[in-house]
């Protein structure tokens, strides 16, 4: 039997389709974002195997809770003014270039850090160096690898994308501190040559990864003068305001006490191998939290919820 279309009324629109729902994996059908991906978890391996291996370097050398305090402090002062030009960098440059340059670098110098202890020739005063250009990597990579995001992604697949990178990011939270915890009680040296080797496979997925169009920087003043525009709009903004604070206070105020784990392990556990894993259970929320963004896709009142999560994230730090 025939099926009779219904009749049109001439000069009316044709009727539109609803939106297709993105699934929670909807960007890995992009092929550069599943190599993102691969880079992003790897450089997140590399990132906490780095700061699991350096504390414990620090705290078997010393015994010290100042110690360890200033190295991230060194590192910290390092990333601060960094950080805004690594964004200009991303903004001029190609992305896919500064990630590469900013992964073999970090491989290269957790090599050397790795040859130092094992040979038995590392002191105090290297893991200050090492902080700082762990965080000098750190800082260049991550403002381009995040703008990469946007590159790879449609208007209708960013939030999916935003919420899977973030996946990555966590993930290697929660299984790479207690696979480098362990290493790094064991041999720490072994530990730094884990993180060689594993930024040296994020350099290759990095590789991989096609140059693709970016909107290059209309501006070519002088990156100074950028970076503190960038800053006077950011200020001007009550939205962005808002987002710098809520990122900000938990970074000067609440996230530092992640570096004190290790006497936390030794001195309430007494288990040096309690480290990894401590730092493992503090992304499983955050986890949990970004897959059911991955799920849902786009929120209503977003504001209020980052909000609302932020006060239960320091009440829940308080009982801590």
């Amino acid at each position: 039997m025939a099926t009779i279309a219904p009749p049109t009324v001439p000069g009316a629109a044709p009727e539109e389709s609803p939106p297709q729902k993105q699934g929670p994996f909807a960007s890995f059908a992009n092929r550069d974002f599943r190599w993102l991906w691969i880079g992003t978890i790897t450089v997140g391996f590399g990132q906490w195997g780095q700061q699991i291996g350096l504390n414990i370097l620090v705290y078997n050398l010393t015994g010290s809770a100042v110690q360890m305090g200033a190295v991230t402090f060194a590192g910290g002062i390092g990333s601060l003014f960094v950080t805004p030009y690594a964004g200009v960098l991303a903004d001029r440059y190609s992305r896919r270039k500064v990630m590469l340059f900013s992964t073999v670098f970090g491989a290269a110098q957790a090599a050397v850090l790795a040859f130092l202890v094992l040979a038995g020739l590392a002191a105090v005063w290297q893991a200050y160096i090492f902080a700082i250009l762990t965080t000098f990597t750190q800082a260049i990579n991550q403002p381009a690898r995040q703008a990469y995001v946007y590159d790879v992604s449609t208007p209708e697949t960013f939030t999916n994308a935003v919420a899977l990178n973030s996946i990555a990011q966590n993930l290697s939270r929660i299984v790479g501190p207690p696979i480098f915890g362990i290493i790094a009680v064991w041999n720490v040296g072994l530990c730094f040559l884990g993180v060689a080797i594993i930024r040296t496979i994020s350099s290759l997925a990095t590789w991989i990864m096609r140059e693709l169009p970016q909107e290059k920087a209309v501006s070519t003043s002088n990156p100074t003068k950028q970076v503190f525009a960038g800053f006077a709009y950011l200020f001007a903004e009550p939205r962005l305001r808002l987002l710098l604070a809520v990122n900000a206070i938990p970074a000067l105020l609440v996230y530092p006490y992640m570096n004190f784990m290790p006497i936390f392990a030794d001195k309430v556990f007494h288990d040096d191998w309690a480290y990894g894993f401590l730092v493992a259970m503090i992304a499983v929320g955050s986890t949990i939290g970004l897959f059911a963004l991955a799920w849902f896709g786009e929120v209503r009142r977003k504001p209020q919820i980052m909000l609302g999560c932020f006060f239960v994230y320091l009440a829940l730090l308080l009982l801590f």
